[in-house]
């Protein structure tokens, strides 16, 4: 009889439990809704770790000859790992992947790829590495660091180039002054040569016409002196016929009017 009253008893407990929890359903409901909640937060937070990876290449400079290679600064594997950690670098890298910088620093690192011949002076392949939990933003920020190495690569180059072509730049400058120079004296010394020529020219007809002039005095005076030759002549010719027997010196006569023609002259 005791037995069968404490299974009652028993039953009514189960019943009466029962009955708050469905009067009160929403609990257990909130209950189930935080823990999946806050499972998918522990899974987001979790020791999940990724890794992305980028190759870069850093080139193998060589001689004008091409028959030595060229080893500097830019090909050496310290100077990734230099540039990889700096903080514009880290910063750049950060923004272009859209996360904190903070999830950068600490998480980036450069090794050398095994299996280049370094003995033979060849180059070797670096790889950049980005961890973090994130796997899409690790690898846009890989990228962006192996972007910067060789931003950073070509940027030293263009430096170089443009030290080459200022050289070369004055170089011409020079030489295009030089020969400004040389053909402005040489217009200068053809053009005194001319002046000289002219002066020359001028000077000459100048004697030239000194010597017309005389000559055509000279003429005038010889045509006039022939003219009193024939005039004289012409006298003696009526004197003879006037009185014949008078010896007139005819050779005197013409001597004197020679000396008389002469003193005018």
């Amino acid at each position: 009889m005791a037995r069968a009253l404490r299974g009652d008893e028993r039953d009514v407990d189960l019943r009466r439990h029962w009955d708050t929890i469905t009067t009160h359903w929403w609990l257990p409901l909130t209950g189930l809704v935080a823990g999946v909640v806050i499972g998918y937060l522990i899974s987001l937070g979790g020791a999940q770790v990724y890794k992305a990876k980028a190759v870069v290449y850093l080139g193998q400079p060589l001689s004008p000859g091409g028959s030595a290679q060229i080893q500097s600064q830019a090909t050496n594997p310290s100077t990734v790992r230099t540039i990889i950690h700096s903080e514009a670098a880290l910063r750049a890298a950060a923004r272009q992947a859209g996360m904190p910088v903070s999830k950068l620093r600490g998480h980036v690192s450069s090794q050398t790829v095994s299996g280049s011949l370094t003995k033979l002076g060849q180059t070797p392949l670096v790889r950049v590495t980005v961890t973090g939990g994130a796997p899409r933003k690790i690898g846009i920020a890989s990228n962006a660091l192996a972007g910067i190495v060789i931003a950073s690569r070509a940027a030293s180059a263009s430096a170089d180039y443009g030290t080459s072509y200022l050289l070369l730049a004055i170089v011409i400058v020079v030489l295009a002054v030089v020969w400004f120079l040389s053909r402005r004296a040489q217009a200068r010394k053809a053009e005194e040569n001319r002046q000289e020529a002219r002066e020359l020219r001028e000077g000459a007809e100048q004697q030239r016409a000194r010597a017309d002039e005389r000559l055509s005095l000279a003429e005038e005076q010889a045509e006039q002196a022939r003219a009193e030759q024939a005039a004289a002549t012409d006298r003696l010719r009526r004197a003879d016929e006037v009185d014949p027997d008078v010896d007139v010196d005819t050779d005197a006569d013409a001597d004197r009017t020679s000396d008389a023609e002469r003193d005018r002259i």
